[in-house]
Formats: C-alpha cells, structure tokens, sequence
C-alpha cells in the first residue's frame, strides 16, 4: 500500500509541475497569439516582408522570399514552409537559396511568443530580439558566401512536403491553435517526467561529465545543463517553460541564466525544426551543422567578452525589470 502510496504522491507531483510550467507559458503565449492574428488581420506580415525584401536580395534571394521569413518570424516555422511552398518563385530556387531562407527560418522564427519567454526569464526584450536577428543574418550570409563554390551553387532542392493550401478562417485557426496548446501540455508532462526520471537513474551525472569540457566556454555548470539540453534538442518554449520556474526560484545566478538564455534563442528545437526544414529541401550541414556551430561561437564568444563582468552589471545592462525586480517569470 506504501509502494501505491508514493505513486500517487509522485504523480501528484508530476501534474503540479506539468500544471504550473503550462499555466506559466499560456499566459504569456495566448495573449501574443491574439495579437499576432489581429496584426496579420492588418496586413502586418505583407508589411513586414517588404522591410525586408532588401535583406533579401543581399543573400541572393528573390525579394519575394520576405514574405516567408515574415511570416516565420511572425507566426512560426509551419506559416514559413506554407507561404515557401504557396510562393510560385520557390519553383526556381537551388538547394543553396533553400538552405539560405531555411537558417533565416531556423534562427529567426515565432519571434513574438519566443521573445516574450525570453523577456519573462529576465533577458531584455530588445538584446534578444538582436540576437536572434543578426544571428539569423549572419548565419545566411556565411552559407551564401559557401554556395559560391560551384559544386554548392547549382544544386537543385527536393521538396518533400506539397500541403494542401487552404485558406484557414477564424474558427480553423483557433481550432489549430487549441490544439497547439494542448500538445504542449502533453510535451511539457512527458519532459517533467524525463528530467525526474534522468535524474533519479543518475544519468545527469553521465551528462555533465561528456559535456564538462565545452561548459565553461559557453558560461554554464551543471545546474542548467539538463534545461539547456532541453530547449536545444525540443524547442524554446519547453526550455524556456522550464528557465522560468528555475528564474522564478533563484536556482541560476544572473551569468548562467543570461548565458542559458542567449543559447536557447538561437540554438533550439534541432530535431523537429531541422526536420521541417528538411523537407522543403535544405542542405543538412547548412541547416544543422552550420547552425550548431555558429550558435557555440557567438555564445562563446559572448562569455568571452563579457568575462570578468559583475553580476551587477549583468542585473543593470543586460537584463530587464523583471529579473531586476524579483520577480521574473509569469
């Protein structure tokens, strides 16, 4: 009866915390959801792709791919691949330009929830939003300097994924995004009960040890380094969803916490996002392999600049009122 006992008392557990960490980032998601669908409503994301149609045309791209980097940044990676596909200039594109809208795609996407995460943590709203976008610029650039190789330039993608393009009306889209939520509930339960189970097995230890050598370069110890694995390997919003509890209870110092954060932003989701990029055709070590290591880089290099700093100036210049506050998190 014991035994039954302690499972119902860990469950209890496993369903609190699934509970919290998805009440946490609702309130944030639901609210930049409505406001990003009033905005396209507007015309925000034409808008927004004739801003930056000329940035573009510097990554040898038609200026007609602005509207599907708009609409990633806007919305998300599935709006992204739609308007690719519904875009009849996609048509004549080489697997060098796929791969170059695709990293665009990849570190620069679902922009308004993903910062508002960011900014909950205690990250200032404005650096991660620079981070995320000249990151994203930067990578496309050094694939587009790559792909004047000729065995790179004239290759031609594979696209494996022809949707049906529908127009989705009021009811299609909150039906979609219902659903949406309901699947993060359930990730973010199945991760609760993950992270228990790494650490109750130990294999945590086995963790830190393999990664012990690159920790120090990228700012981080063994206390984030499971939440860090997280958002890499599934996404910002379950990394995130798990920083916030981890912010709100004070277990990171402000270093750590900045550091974990810079990373996620940029180096997320490499199993599902990858794949989505995937099948409009990208070039694999452009998509993954040139974004993990950028990623390392810059946040490397960003401990390196910023080595020596107090945690002051860290809490003044680096993060927001949140964190300085007290009171990061929802």
């Amino acid at each position: 009866m014991n035994y039954f006992n302690q499972i119902a008392v860990c469950l209890k557990q496993v369903l609190l915390e699934t509970f919290t960490i998805s009440r946490d980032l609702f309130k944030l998601m639901i609210p930049i959801l409505l406001i990003v669908k009033l905005i396209n409503l507007m015309g925000g994301t034409d808008l927004l792709a004739q801003l930056v149609a000329p940035i573009m045309s510097s990554l040898g791209l038609p200026p007609e791919m602005g509207i599907v980097w708009a609409g990633a940044m806007l919305s998300n990676i599935y709006t992204g691949m739609v308007l690719f596909i519904s875009e009849p200039m996609s048509a004549g594109l080489t697997g060098s330009q796929v791969t170059i809208i695709g990293i665009l795609m990849l570190f620069a996407h679902s922009l308004p929830v993903e910062l508002r995460v960011s900014q909950r943590i205690g990250v200032s709203l404005w650096l991660s939003f620079l981070l995320r976008t000249v990151v994203a610029y930067l990578g496309a650039w050094i694939y587009f300097q790559l792909s004047q190789l000729p065995f790179l330039s004239v290759t031609r993608p594979r696209i494996r994924w022809q949707p049906v393009i529908e127009q989705q009306d009021l009811t299609g889209w909150l039906m979609s995004n219902l659903m949406l939520l309901g699947q993060i509930v359930l990730i973010i339960g199945v991760l609760v009960v993950l992270l228990r189970a790494i650490r109750l097995l130990r294999l945590d230890r086995l963790i830190h040890m393999l990664l012990a050598p690159v920790l120090p370069l990228l700012g981080l110890t063994n206390k984030a380094v499971n939440i860090v694995l997280v958002g890499i390997t599934l996404g910002l919003t379950y990394g995130g969803g798990l920083l916030i509890q981890e912010s709100k209870q004070g277990l990171l110092d402000v270093r750590e916490l900045f550091f974990s954060v810079c990373l996620l932003l940029i180096c997320h989701g490499l199993i599902e996002d990858t794949l989505l990029i995937l099948l409009l055709g990208a070039d694999i070590y452009g998509i993954l392999g040139l974004r993990v290591l950028l990623s390392l880089v810059v946040v490397a290099l960003l401990v390196a600049v910023l080595r020596g700093r107090s945690q002051s100036f860290f809490t003044r210049f680096l993060m927001n009122s949140y964190y300085q506050s007290g009171k990061a998190g929802p």
